[in-house]
């Protein structure tokens, strides 16, 4: 009878990278383009995910629109405030029938 070893996989891996989290997307990207999706709705559809994670996992919705906000501003120069165009507020569990 051999004796295996059950050795923790997750705990041997490096901590992700930001360099790691870009290429894995451009690689989904990508692929999506190459089995025929539209870019314009693969990246949108990339956006979406990224801002529902980023407002769910944020204290406040609004902090979450305030990190929007920055990312906007830092990496393409749009000062438009995202609060402006979530002017009747955020969905919550209670609006859900």
């Amino acid at each position: 009878m051999s004796h295996l070893k059950i050795i923790d996989l997750a705990s041997k891996r490096p901590s992700p990278t930001h360099i790691e989290a870009k290429d894995r997307l451009e690689h989904l990207f990508n692929d999506f383009i190459v089995r025929g999706a539209s870019p314009k709705e693969t990246a949108s559809l990339i956006f979406t995910f990224g801002v529902c994670e980023l407002l769910s996992y944020s204290e406040t919705p609004d902090e979450g629109v305030e990190v929007i906000d920055e990312v906007l501003y830092n990496c393409f120069g749009i000062k438009k405030s995202v609060n402006s165009i979530f002017q009747e507020g955020f969905v919550t569990d209670e609006d859900i029938d």
